[in-house]
């Protein structure tokens, strides 16, 4: 089974590709520039460090059609790709849930925007319609999804065992110029060892800059 690995990672890269130059072309980016785009995004330096861990490489694909089915119940009234969609990506992860949720957030809002003329009362309803196949979508998930929070909020990691100060907290001054860096070099400021999010963690940002100046 391992020696398949690789090429299920292969396959991720296609279909993230794939499903992020259709969501392009439906929200009506020409073919061009659709076709530049998806291959950042499915060579980006985060699949291609990270897509070593299973899971992590898995939640890539996931997102563009989560984006897609969005669109399709904006324009056509289907929702049946988002449910489907947002379901896996809430049945492979927590934390990618979490994340994408900041990001999804304000891109139904600013799609709206960009849609509609701004009515309250239609504002308010397109939100509460959103939210509820949101919420049924992470609902379908939780005989996973539940379990998982369980277990991560009872590993000695976050329970405070092992944590020096608070769990939730901003990163110092040094981590967030040490982002940036990353941007031009694999570490800059030599802060590696001494960064919250050291090593290959930040090597992503680098890899996805070389990617950029490829294309």
């Amino acid at each position: 089974m391992v020696y398949v690995l690789p090429y299920i990672a292969l396959l991720k890269i296609m279909i993230a590709a794939l499903g992020f130059y259709t969501y392009l072309k439906y929200i009506g980016i020409n073919k061009y520039s659709s076709l530049i785009v998806s291959l950042l995004y499915g060579y980006n330096g985060f699949i291609i460090l990270w897509g070593q861990h299973y899971h992590m490489g898995t939640i890539i694909v996931f997102i563009p059609f989560v984006l897609l089915g969005f669109e399709k119940w904006v324009k056509e009234k289907k929702s049946s790709l988002y449910i489907i969609s947002l379901f896996f990506v809430a049945f492979s992860s927590y934390y990618f849930l979490f994340m994408f949720a900041m990001f999804f957030i304000m891109y139904v809002i600013v799609r709206y925007f960009e849609i509609y003329k701004f009515q309250l009362k239609h504002f308010a309803s397109f939100i509460v319609k959103i939210a509820m196949y949101s919420i049924l979508a992470i609902g379908l998930s939780c005989f996973i999804l539940l379990p998982s929070v369980y277990v991560a909020l009872n590993n000695p990691r976050i329970s405070g065992q092992f944590i020096d100060g608070e769990i939730f907290r901003l990163a110092g001054f040094v981590d967030y110029i040490t982002m940036f860096f990353r941007l031009f070099s694999n570490d800059i400021l030599g802060t590696g060892t001494n960064s919250m999010d050291c090593g290959i963690t930040m090597n992503r940002q680098y890899c996805i800059l070389e990617h950029c100046l490829f294309f």
